[in-house]
């Protein structure tokens, strides 16, 4: 019988496709395809499958919340596995996935070596076993995909760990922690005086094409030149109330500060009971010795009062430009994560032995940051005025303005002033404001 099913299986193809090169040769390539620097090989691609096929699967196997607290080079490595698991290197003909179970099945590919998985596993820290996302390493896996019927199937990895049999993935590339120093902190950034450090959220949370894991820098530049955009064309003459409202608004909504949790304090948060629970915990896997000394780092959500000074301040500006965009909403929500908190709130919760330990941000108040030395200017006619509480000064086109109109000069009569003064009120309601975004 055994000799039969080896005759048998020596005359299948598996499957039919092609040897090619994963590239990425713009920007949109390298934001959107997700191994495009991990696999640094020739792949196969089977015909019964393309290339957005294999990228939408790596992405959506990426593509998961607690990834986002693990520690880089954990995340690196899951990164790694997960690649080679979906970009298979094509092979010269030494592979050997089926000696494992004695047939002969000669196929065009390598799978990936035992190391790629162990790696995860060591500098995850024993994390993903709290997630009940552990690897098994030692795991059997079809590599017919699904075309053939076997009596038994082969390791998913090669147990040798032979670079020549199988893919060691050794490619070079960096990705971004959650926890950014802010690049742009020079007077010409946009939150420069606001933001001396961010939290790096999921790319998709910006753009649901996005790799979910991507190079340090990447996402804070994409956010910086969208702001920039903005601020940068504010017109000159807004008053610096408003102007500092506004930036503290944009800027902490859309670069939020990163806010540390230790490993270790969540475990003493239990009181008596953190003993017992460093002992399961050790016995789930987990390398309580480096995570002794790790850090979760969240997402610090703007303040209550933040919103609401800008909605005060600026209140007339946004009512003349009449751009949505400016309009703020203080009681936005995300899933269940308020965007302006007044109080502490749950960001995620972190599962510890059949219990749910949330891990909690505390509003940002924005209370340490400056304007970046702002100073308004004023057109031709207008002024900022010595005394800005004078009840005879004249703002245009409003409030929210640093610009009034400039002291009358004996040169003209007074009906001639009326008539300049009602133009100059609402002359500018018309003209300032177009240079606005």
């Amino acid at each position: 019988m055994e000799f039969i099913i080896v005759f048998l299986l020596s005359f299948i193809v598996i499957v039919n496709g092609t040897c090619i090169r994963l590239s990425a040769s713009t920007k949109e390539d390298i934001l959107t395809t997700v191994c495009h620097d991990v696999v640094d090989y020739d792949f196969y691609l089977p015909s019964s499958t393309n290339l957005s096929a294999l990228n939408e699967n790596a992405r959506l196997k990426l593509s998961n919340n607690y990834y986002s607290i693990l520690p880089t080079e954990c995340t690196k490595a899951l990164k790694r596995l997960v690649c080679s698991n979906i970009y298979l290197k094509c092979s010269t003909g030494n592979t050997r996935i089926f000696s494992d179970i004695g047939y002969p099945l000669p196929v065009p590919f390598a799978r990936p070596c035992r190391s790629v998985c162990d790696d995860v596993n060591s500098k995850c820290l024993g994390l993903l076993n709290l997630f009940g996302l552990q690897q098994n390493c030692t795991a059997k896996y079809d590599y017919t995909f699904g075309t053939k019927v076997l009596p038994k199937y082969p390791y998913q990895y090669d147990q040798s760990n032979n670079n020549k049999y199988c893919t060691n993935v050794s490619s070079s590339f960096q990705i971004a922690s959650t926890r950014e120093p802010y690049i742009y902190s020079n007077s010409n950034g946009a939150c420069a005086g606001i933001i001396t450090e961010l939290y790096i959220p999921p790319p998709s949370s910006i753009n649901s094409s996005f790799s979910p894991i991507l190079p340090p820098y990447a996402i804070q530049t994409l956010i910086e030149n969208q702001l920039s955009s903005y601020i940068e064309n504010l017109p000159k003459w807004l008053g610096n109330e408003c102007h500092f409202a506004l930036r503290k608004y944009f800027c902490g909504s859309y670069m939020l500060k990163p806010q540390v949790k230790a490993f270790s304090s969540i475990i003493s948060s239990f009181g008596s009971s953190s003993g017992l629970i460093r002992k399961k915990l050790s016995a789930l896997g987990l390398n309580l010795t480096a995570l002794n000394s790790f850090n979760f780092y969240l997402p610090s959500y703007p303040s209550q009062q933040v919103c609401e000074d800008y909605s005060s301040k600026c209140g007339k500006f946004i009512e003349l430009i009449g751009l949505e965009a400016l309009v703020p909403n203080c009681s936005s929500m995300s899933s269940s994560i308020s965007k302006y908190p007044n109080s502490t709130q749950t960001i995620i919760t972190f599962p510890l032995q059949g219990s749910k330990v949330p891990l909690t941000t505390d509003p940002n108040e924005l209370d340490s940051v400056n304007d970046n030395d702002y100073e308004p200017s004023c057109p031709t006619g207008f002024v900022i005025p010595d005394d800005p509480d004078d009840s005879a000064v004249n703002y245009v086109p409003d409030s929210s303005s640093a610009c009034a109109i400039a002291c009358k000069a004996p040169v003209f009569t007074v009906s001639e002033y009326s008539r300049m003064i009602r133009f100059s009120n609402n002359g500018p309601r018309i003209g300032l404001p177009l240079v606005v975004f």
